[in-house]
């Protein structure tokens, strides 16, 4: 959904939606009580919307928000289809004191990391829907890239993003949205052999699909879904430690966005970039990026942003061995992620803290800390977070000299890197510098 909004062409699509709500009087009075206060409730909400500024993106998103709740508590929809879709593509200026950029409604609560608002408005909408309505699908979609963003519920992704593949017209947008989000999914859980193969697959459908634009009316929705699969490609390049392709797609990445204006969507894939480098050892070029990705998510108040940033700092200082300073960036990232409600962050956050309590020669602190990751992360499906977590039990074990319980998590922890495809020479190779410079305390 992701487009620069144009302010104008909403405020009209207001005056549409409102001058279908402007029943016959006649009719009207024949409704129940309960639904002509609805449908005053929503006509108000929306007015309401009109009458704001801008700078005012709190209250437009209630209004909106509003308007949708009253509209779903009316049996029978007096609006078409596509009204849903309208008011959830009202415009919401993300940080009006320094950029003019605006974003869709539901892309702004996910902006803001407002899940769990956009999960029950849109399940709010799916049991209002009837099965025949043209725009279930989208909504259903909405639902799946939401729980997916919340890193809960992987099996009700897949099954929702399953059933809109096998319902939809497999030359439609749906289609293709429902399995190119299915593939991203898989990659970004560590299913790397079926996600690679399925994205690679859904990169060549879209290609197709704008070169001969099947589907011209959609092309930037394509577009957008393009940068996305080639980001999670990078992501798989980086987690297979082909450091170079990674760097190259990520910068492909952002030059696209860049183009369409999407400043708030090149931060991550610059992140991205700064975690290639701290892999690679370049620790003061890795800062620098982050730090500029760090000035440009505070510009725009990407909260979610920040956050995921100072996880990252935080390795680099760790890996410098400036305990103090990858603490305090790797607590701010924990409550960060707390408040965010993401269970993935949480657990990558555990495991950060694991490896601090080692460097601070507290092992059994660094133990339960590696456990409550795995935990998480195998209850999410992360496979390639599950095993990063069983290698870190190995070398906490080791560093407890409890050398049996090592071996035995080491095995588990090649067998899970293995298993998702990973285990090369280059990965093979900095395993055992990380090992040795844990277990002997020489960063070199």
């Amino acid at each position: 959904m992701t487009q620069l909004l144009n302010q104008a062409l909403y405020q009209n699509s207001i005056d549409l939606i409102l001058e279908q709500l402007n029943l016959d009087s006649a009719f009207f009075k024949t409704l129940p009580r309960f639904q002509r206060m609805n449908y005053k409730a929503t006509v108000r909400f929306l007015s309401d919307y009109k009458t704001h500024s801008d700078e005012q993106s709190s209250q437009k998103v209630n209004n909106s928000l509003y308007a949708l709740h009253h509209l779903c508590t009316i049996p029978e929809w007096v609006l078409t289809d596509s009204t849903i879709i309208t008011i959830f593509e009202l415009p919401i200026a993300i940080n009006p004191s320094t950029t003019n950029l605006l974003l869709p409604l539901s892309e702004y609560l996910s902006f803001k990391g407002s899940y769990q608002t956009l999960l029950g408005v849109t399940q709010e909408i799916i049991d209002s829907l009837k099965t025949s309505s043209k725009v279930l699908n989208d909504i259903l979609l909405l639902k799946a890239i939401t729980l997916s963003s919340l890193n809960q519920n992987p099996t009700q992704v897949f099954q929702i993003l399953e059933e809109i593949s096998a319902t939809s017209h497999p030359q439609s947008l749906q289609h293709i949205k429902a399995n190119c989000h299915l593939a991203m999914y898989q990659v970004s859980l560590g299913n790397y052999q079926d996600g690679i193969r399925n994205l690679q697959k859904w990169l060549v459908i879209i290609d197709e699909n704008l070169k001969h634009q099947n589907l011209a009316q959609s092309d930037f929705q394509l577009d957008d879904i393009k940068t996305g699969m080639l980001e999670i490609l990078a992501y798989y390049e980086m987690n297979a430690s082909h450091f170079d392709q990674a760097l190259e797609i990520y910068e492909q990445v952002i030059s696209l966005r860049k183009e369409r204006g999407l400043i708030h969507r090149i931060i991550t894939p610059q992140v991205h970039q700064g975690i290639i480098l701290r892999r690679k050892g370049q620790y003061d070029q890795g800062i620098k990026i982050l730090q500029n990705a760090q000035e440009k998510a505070q510009q725009i108040n990407d909260i979610q942003a920040q956050v995921f940033i100072a996880h990252h700092l935080g390795y680099i200082y760790l890996n410098q061995r400036n305990l103090t300073e990858a603490k305090k960036l790797a607590t701010i990232a924990f409550e960060g992620y707390k408040k965010l409600d993401d269970f993935r962050g949480i657990s990558d956050c555990y495991e950060q803290l694991g490896l601090i309590n080692l460097a601070e020669n507290d092992g059994e602190t660094a133990i339960q800390n590696f456990k409550i990751a795995l935990e998480i992360r195998q209850t999410i499906f992360n496979l390639h977070g599950t095993a990063s977590c069983l290698l870190d039990l190995a070398l906490a074990y080791w560093y407890q000299k409890q050398i049996l319980k090592s071996f035995f998590f080491l095995i588990k922890g090649f067998q899970s890197y293995a298993q998702v495809g990973i285990l090369n020479g280059v990965r093979f190779r900095r395993m055992l510098k990380i090992a040795y410079t844990w277990i002997l305390g020489r960063p070199n």
